[in-house]
C-alpha cells in the first residue's frame, strides 16, 4: 500500500515535471519569435531574457533530477529503470530546448548581421560612384573654364586679370566640393568600421551563438 501510494506519487511528479517542461519549451519559443521579430534593436535585451529563461529551466531540471534520485531510493530496485527513463527523456528536452533556442538565435543574427553589412557595402559604393561622378563634372567645368579663360586672355588683355581671378574663385570653389565628398565618404566608411567592431564585441561576449552545431553534442 505505501509502496504503490510512492509509486503513483512518482508517476504523478513525473507527469507534472514532462507537462512543466512542455510549456518550457512552448513558452522558449514564442520568446524566440519575439527575438526574430523584434531584432536587431532588442536584441540584447531578449537575449538575456533567454539566458535567464534557460538558466532557470536547467536549475529545475537539476532540481527533479535530485527528486527523482531520492525517489528512487525509496521506491528500491523494481522503479530504478523506470526514474532512470524519465530523467533521460527531461535532460533531451533540456538539451534539445537549449539547441533550439541557440540555432534560432544564432540563425537570427546571422541574419541581421549579413543584412546590415550588405546595406552599409551598398551605401559606400553608392557614395563612392557619386562622389567620382562629381569630382569628373567638377573637373570638365574647371577644364572648361580654363579654356575660356585663356581664350579670353589672348582676344582681349585688359579683362585678363579679372578672368585670372574668376578662374582662381572657381578652382577654390571645386576643391571645396571635393574635400566635401571626401568627408562624407570618411564619416560612411567609419560607421562602417564602427558597425563592424559592434559584431566583433558580440561574438566576443557570447562566443557560444556563433559556435559550430557540433559543439552542442
Amino acid at each position: 500500500g505505501a509502496r504503490a501510494a510512492d509509486f503513483a506519487a512518482g508517476r504523478a511528479e513525473a507527469a507534472e515535471a514532462r507537462s512543466a517542461s512542455s510549456r518550457e519549451l512552448q513558452a522558449m519559443r514564442s520568446l524566440c519569435e519575439e527575438i526574430r521579430g523584434s531584432l536587431p534593436a532588442q536584441r540584447e535585451t531578449l537575449l538575456e531574457e533567454v539566458w535567464r529563461a534557460l538558466a532557470s529551466r536547467a536549475d529545475e531540471c537539476s532540481t527533479l533530477g535530485r527528486q527523482l534520485e531520492n525517489m528512487e531510493s525509496r521506491l528500491g530496485m523494481e522503479l530504478r529503470e523506470e526514474v532512470g527513463a524519465r530523467l533521460s527523456e527531461l535532460q533531451r528536452q533540456c538539451e534539445g530546448l537549449t539547441a533550439d533556442a541557440l540555432a534560432r538565435m544564432r540563425a537570427s543574427l546571422s541574419g541581421a548581421i549579413r543584412e546590415v553589412e550588405e546595406r552599409a557595402a551598398e551605401r559606400s559604393k553608392v557614395q563612392e560612384a557619386a562622389l567620382k561622378e562629381h569630382s569628373t563634372c567638377c573637373d570638365s567645368k574647371a577644364r572648361t573654364a580654363a579654356v575660356d579663360v585663356k581664350a579670353a586672355l589672348d582676344a582681349n588683355s585688359e579683362v585678363a586679370a579679372a578672368l585670372e581671378r574668376s578662374q582662381q574663385l572657381l578652382v577654390e570653389h571645386v576643391n571645396k566640393q571635393l574635400e566635401w565628398g571626401d568627408a562624407r565618404q570618411d564619416a560612411s566608411l567609419q560607421r562602417v568600421a564602427n558597425l563592424e567592431q559592434d559584431m566583433k564585441k558580440v561574438r566576443g561576449h557570447l562566443p557560444i551563438l556563433f559556435a559550430a552545431p557540433t559543439a552542442f553534442g
